[in-house]
């Protein structure tokens, strides 16, 4: 669980890193590791009922929502026009 944990904060702090770049090629450099993060998020929601972390529908109600945050990034990726 607590490499979950590690990467959803990374998810985050990698906006928030982006965000404060000088140009927006550099933000989308973030917004991809952010993405990749909600990737990482969603393989390891795979493994977590098989570990006996969580339940089978709790991980899917988490993977569900890392899905959508990560379309969300992406489509925030876009806006940048990079």
């Amino acid at each position: 669980m607590g490499q979950i944990r590690s990467a959803v904060v990374s998810i985050s702090n990698n906006i928030a890193e982006g965000f404060e770049c000088a140009t927006p090629k550099e933000f989308n450099r973030f917004l991809i590791i952010a993405k990749r993060s909600c990737g990482e998020v969603r393989s390891m929601l795979w493994l977590a009922p098989r570990l006996g972390y969580m339940s089978v529908d709790q991980a899917a109600k988490y993977r569900a929502k890392a899905e959508l945050l990560s379309k969300r990034i992406a489509a925030f990726a876009r806006t940048l026009g990079v």
